[in-house]
Parts: C-alpha cells; structure tokens; sequence
C-alpha cells in the first residue's frame, strides 16, 4: 500500500513538472519576453502587444492541433485522452528534433573541439578573423545606435521647440511629454569605468536643423503618437542590447587572441631555451610563478589530457554510430546475430550486476549529454 501511494505521488509529481514546462515554453516565457522587449509605456499595452507578438505561433499550433484531433476522430474515435496525447506529441517531436539534430552534430563535432582547443596557432588565426567580423559589427551597431539616439534628440528638440503635435486627438500633449521623458532617462549613457573608446557609446547622429535655428524654431512640426513613441523606444532598446552584445563578444574575443598569443610566445621561448620574460613583463613579481606554472600546465599538460580524451570520445562516437546502423541485428527480429556493441556489452558477463550496468548506462547517458550540450551551446539561433 505504501509503494503504491508513493507511485501515485510519483505520477502526479511528474504530470505537474511537465505540464508545468509545458505552459512556460509555450505560454509564459514567450509572453515575458515580448513583453520585455515591448516600448509601451503602460502595463495595458505592453501586453497586448506581447500577445499580439505572439498571436501566428499560437494560431498556427491551434490549427495543427484541431487537424490532429480530426485526424485522431475519424480513426480512433474522440476523447480527452486524444487531445493530451496530441499536445505530448507536439512537444515531444520537436525536442526529439532538437535532440536528434544537435546529438548527431555533437558526436562529430566533440571529439574535434577537444583537438581544436589545443591547437593555439590554428585558434589565435581564428580570433583574429572573429575580432575583424566583430570590429564591422561593432561599427554598424555603433552607426545604427548614433542614428536611433539622434531621433531621440531631435524630437526632443521639436518638443523643447513647441513642434510637436498629437497625432491622435485623444492623447494629451502632456502624455506625449512624459512618455518622451521615460525615452529620455532611458538614454545609454557610458560608465565611469570604461576607458576603452572602441565600446564607448557613441554620439547622437542628428540629420535635423540644429542651433541657432531650433532656438528660433525654424524647424517643421511633426505629429506624434504614443505608438511613435513606443516603436522609438522599442527601437532605442535593441540598438543599444545589440551594441553591448557585440562589443563585449568583440572585448572577450581580443582578450583570448592575446591570451593565445602569449602561451605560443612563451612556448616558443621556453622550447628555445628562454625563460619566457615576454609573457611576464605586465605581471607582478609574486604572481610570476603562478603564471608560469598555469602557462606550462596549457602548454605541456592539457594537450597531452585533450588528444587522449579526442581520441578516446572519437572512439566512442564511431561506436555509437556503428551501433545505430546494426539495430536491424538486434534479436528484436530473431536474427542469430548481435552487432550493437552496446547492446553486446550489456549482454555480456562482465556486466552481471544491477550497480554495473546502471553505472555502464549512466556513463553512455553522460556522453550523450555533453555532446548534446556541446552542440547545443554552439548553435546560433
């Protein structure tokens, strides 16, 4: 009675943890995040145009769905069952995808990231191309964040000028002041701390009269909404996400580009004899034997550990990818022959207790997950 109790908790747990991610990927987290991005000014508004962001996928889903359950009517006949198994199904298939899609890419691509990441000469030239892609990046969000603070600006200006009018007729021009007020205060502004120019926020780039004939008001007026306001907002707050996006992505890949760049000097100046001196110049006197015992560790040490790891989880990979292609020998059809390795070890004598092979298939699960992973963290969506 006791266990049965404890299963039946069990099976409650587990129905409110995924139908609880269930609502999060599908409801809750693609609500928070277009109302997070929105440049509405009020709570109203910015969720009507969180679920107006996402009004196609959720229709889209909606008709899938009803077709399935037509599908499912005509063949097995209608109930509630059918309609949970359908939403199961719809979830299930696209992680599967996912799964399926970034595993195989894993299998392949682990094993050479481990061989990639020893090779210093080969990733410091890759660096360096990364920083130029990212410098022209950098620079174009740079141009497009001046533009999007001009506009900011010069219907300031307008404001300060008395140019401005209200498009709609129920709005207030006061409304229209506060609402500019809010995209004012929220101007990127540079901190203290950064002494770098290249990420420094750039100057407003304003195309408009300026000076003595703002002052004058020799500018044309231009009618605004609240709406305006809200798409220059909106549009402020992506330049500016995409400008620190790209010029921390920039920073990080220029400090791994000297960072490599110092191991291959003091490999070579050590392979020469040298002490390494170009390398601990910018460093203290107390951490020098620190550093050099971490530089010997990078240089000598983990490429030794990475190629037996690439060449072991390469191994594995080819295994995997054996086993894949020989299920049709699995005894599933009565074949007389077993070709899976996998499904050969499990067999085995070897593996004649339940702690092995929970250990056997814990380890195979674990490899799946960092190649999962690996391939996961490298995809750009």
């Amino acid at each position: 009675e006791t266990s049965t109790l404890i299963s039946v908790w069990l099976i409650r747990a587990y129905a409110f943890v995924y139908w609880g991610s269930y609502l999060l990927s599908w409801l809750v987290i693609p609500i928070t995040t277009a109302y997070t991005v929105s440049g509405a000014f009020d709570f109203t508004t910015r969720a009507q145009n969180a679920l107006r962001e996402n009004m196609r996928t959720w229709i889209l889903s909606l008709i899938a769905l009803i077709a399935g359950c037509i599908y499912a009517t005509i063949v097995h006949g209608f109930s509630f069952g059918t309609i949970r198994g359908l939403l199961i199904s719809f979830g299930n298939s696209l992680g599967l995808l996912v799964v399926i899609m970034a595993l195989g890419s894993g299998l392949v691509g682990f094993p050479s990231a481990l061989l990639q990441f020893v090779n210093y000469e080969e990733r410091l030239r890759y660096c360096e191309f990364r920083a130029a892609e990212l410098m022209e990046r950098l620079e174009d969000a740079r141009g497009q964040l001046a533009l999007a603070m001009g506009e900011v600006v010069r219907i300031g200006r307008k404001f300060d000028a008395g140019k401005v009018t209200a498009y709609n007729p129920a709005e207030s021009l006061e409304r229209l002041r506060y609402c500019y007020s809010i995209i004012a205060n929220e101007m990127p502004v540079n901190d203290a701390g950064v002494d770098d120019a290249v990420v420094r926020f750039p100057q407003p780039a304003i195309d408009d009269v300026s000076g003595e004939d703002a002052v004058n008001g020799d500018q044309p007026s231009i009618s605004l909404s609240e709406m305006d306001l809200a798409d220059i907002r909106g549009n402020l707050q992506r330049k500016a996400i995409e400008f620190r996006k790209v010029s921390y992505l920039w920073r990080e890949q220029c400090k791994l580009a000297f960072e490599l760049q110092d191991l291959i000097e003091w490999k070579n100046n050590s392979s020469a004899g040298g002490s390494g001196q170009a390398t601990d110049d910018f460093r203290s006197q107390s951490s020098m034997t620190r550093a050099r015992s971490t530089q010997y560790l990078n240089v000598y040490v983990l490429p030794v550990v990475c190629r037996i790891l690439a060449l072991f989880f390469a191994a594995v990979s080819v295994l995997v990818i054996f086993a894949e292609c020989t299920l049709w020998s699995v005894k599933v059809f009565k074949t007389p022959f077993n070709l899976s390795p996998f499904s050969f070890a499990l067999h085995s004598p070897w593996l004649d207790s339940r702690f092995s092979i929970q250990l056997y298939c814990f380890a195979v699960v674990l490899f799946f997950a960092m190649c999962f992973l690996f391939a996961i963290f490298r995809f750009s969506f």
